[in-house]
């Protein structure tokens, strides 16, 4: 073979061989550019002219954190609020900047525990009549006129708002798994049981003291938003149960947070993340005739999706 004919074959070779790496480079990049990230919210110690009794939700960040590194998540993935830092605005920044950063088929997981209240719905779009909020360390517990009145309260709908942006931009590919370890309302004699020691008021996080807001007028109502719920949604408890603070032998931890670490791993199909999560609540101590479902709203398509995978 003559010499130019060996060169013509040797470019060919080459012209294949460059080509066949940039369908490799082309189908590693999604897998490069996935992301990772994470906000944990605690709040446990809140002010005194706020009306709400301290609790002991900085003590989940701890086991949030420990169990997001077993998952592959390094420090600069999770973003952390805790008590004085976590108040609406902080809150609220985090979530846009989260909007801002994420790419499609990231990873995102979403931990609130504090306090959480039912509050008057104000755009009708709750069958009860009441809407449902977390607690940020500047929220108060009772309607004051012209002192406090809701601004800082994170009701159902507005969490609703920051987190579609963030859902619409990672897409079916990516994840987010929102954990609420707070409760929205409950039974205020359930915290008056003196025949239970190990359980005190301030382990119950949330109060059956509705937020009711004073001369309301529906004409003035916001627009409802449509409800969407394109990501995965655990709280620990219903919307009218109390959320019990667990012992764990050496302190007060969130009953959602305790049990979800313990079976949080990545590539586990969310409907057997939630089947053990469940059968750990019914393994949990509570007081005598309470009670204290997980509550999970979940998609039907994503109910065997693998977490983070």
């Amino acid at each position: 073979m003559k010499e130019g004919g060996v060169i013509l074959i040797a470019r060919r070779e080459m012209k294949r061989l460059v080509c066949f790496l940039c369908l490799v480079l082309a189908m590693a990049m999604p897998l490069c550019a996935q992301q990772r990230h994470a906000v944990v919210i605690g709040i446990g110690d809140y002010p005194e002219n706020s009306g709400w009794k301290k609790i002991h939700g900085d003590a989940d960040i701890e086991i949030v954190c420990a169990m997001l590194s077993e998952n592959g998540f390094e420090p600069q993935d999770i973003k952390v609020l805790k008590n004085r830092d976590a108040d609406k605005a902080a809150i609220a920044k985090v979530f846009a900047d989260l909007a801002a950063d994420v790419q499609s088929g990231d990873w995102v997981y979403v931990h609130f525990s504090g306090h959480g209240q039912q509050v008057s719905d104000l755009d009708g779009d709750e069958a009860d009549g009441w809407d449902e909020a977390i607690i940020p360390y500047d929220a108060c517990r009772e309607y004051k006129a012209g002192v406090y009145e809701g601004e800082n309260h994170i009701i159902d709908d507005e969490l609703n708002q920051w987190l579609m942006p963030i859902a619409d931009k990672i897409g079916q590919e990516g994840c987010l798994l929102v954990v609420l370890d707070a409760c929205h309302s409950g039974d205020g004699t359930r915290a008056e049981d003196e025949e239970e020691d190990t359980v005190r008021e301030t382990d119950i996080r949330g109060t059956a003291d509705k937020f009711e807001y004073a001369g309301f007028d529906p004409d003035l109502a916001s627009p409802k938003t449509p409800r969407k719920t394109n990501w995965i949604a655990l709280s620990a408890c219903k919307p009218y149960q109390s959320n019990y603070e667990y012992w764990d032998g050496s302190r007060y931890v969130g009953r959602l947070t305790y049990a979800l670490a313990q079976h949080f791993r990545i590539g586990v199909p969310v409907c057997d993340l939630l089947n053990d999560i469940e059968i750990t609540y019914d393994t949990l101590p509570l007081r005598r005739n309470t009670v204290q479902n997980l509550n999970a709203d979940i998609p039907e398509r994503m109910r065997d999706k693998l977490i983070f995978k």
